[in-house]
């Protein structure tokens, strides 16, 4: 299966790295609308932020209860992030516990300028995970602009299969929320998203938390990588902010080759 047309424009993306507010919405809310703003003055598109930014990473189960969004109140709750999208011309990927009934799933959020929700729910659970969230059964995209953007959640990236299936389905560029650890995240991150660039013949991106992430220690280092896996940028493991990364539509690699190379 051949991919759909190349985009004829670049898409200028902002990767997140950023020591998430635990339990505390309102001062996340503006937390991540400041870093909107941001990345709109930079000129950028889309931008991408670590699993479960909205909250911070947690696993205990009273505190995921606290932290769930209920399905239902998604866009009256997430209306002052659509009005940073608006005023900043960009879609957002955020996550975001979310609760449908007595379900949670780990989440990403995509919102874009014209108030629309997109939910993509993480497929694949480590064991602490699974023990308190229920794992999602179908892919996800946002389009911007000429741009399919494939959406994953940290543990999904390491299967080969999943960014496989977004390729397939025509994302132009596999982009994964995550947390990687301070103890060999770095280096697992490193191992999977240019194998997943380069065996798709797509863009892969990643933003990550740094510094303290529930019990876990966030190791930064967000980046980016061209069709062929080639590192095309990368942030330290030790600040918060954004990075900016321009993907050229020139360097994606049709379907039909990548499956002859």
């Amino acid at each position: 299966m051949t991919r759909s047309s190349h985009p004829s424009h670049s898409l200028r993306v902002a990767l997140v790295q950023m020591n998430a507010t635990l339990l505390d919405r309102q001062l996340s809310f503006t937390k991540h609308a400041e870093l909107i703003h941001e990345a709109g003055k930079k000129g950028c598109e889309l931008i991408l932020f670590p699993e479960l930014s909205l909250c911070g990473y947690v696993v205990d189960p009273a505190i995921v209860d606290a932290a769930a969004i209920p399905e239902g109140d998604l866009a009256t709750l997430l209306e002052p992030l659509h009005a940073a999208c608006r005023n900043a011309g960009l879609t957002a990927i955020v996550g975001a516990i979310v609760a449908e009934g007595e379900r949670k799933f780990i989440s990403a959020l995509a919102l874009d300028r014209l108030g629309k929700v997109r939910i993509y729910r993480k497929r694949h659970l480590h064991d602490l995970e699974s023990a308190v969230f229920q794992a999602g059964e179908s892919t996800g995209h946002v389009t911007v602009g000429e741009w399919k953007i494939g959406i994953g959640i940290c543990f999904d990236g390491g299967f080969p299969s999943h960014a496989a299936e977004l390729a397939t389905e025509g994302s132009h560029v596999y982009a994964l929320s995550a947390l990687f650890g301070s103890t060999g995240g770095r280096e697992e991150s490193r191992a999977w998203l240019p194998d997943r660039a380069r065996h798709n013949g797509i863009f892969a991106v990643l933003s990550n938390h740094v510094g303290p992430a529930g019990a876990w220690t966030g190791c930064g280092s967000a980046g980016a990588w061209s069709p062929d896996g080639q590192l095309l940028a990368e942030a330290d493991n030790w600040t918060e902010g954004i990075l900016v990364v321009e993907l050229d539509p020139s360097l994606l690699v049709d379907r039909n080759d990548v499956a002859l190379a």
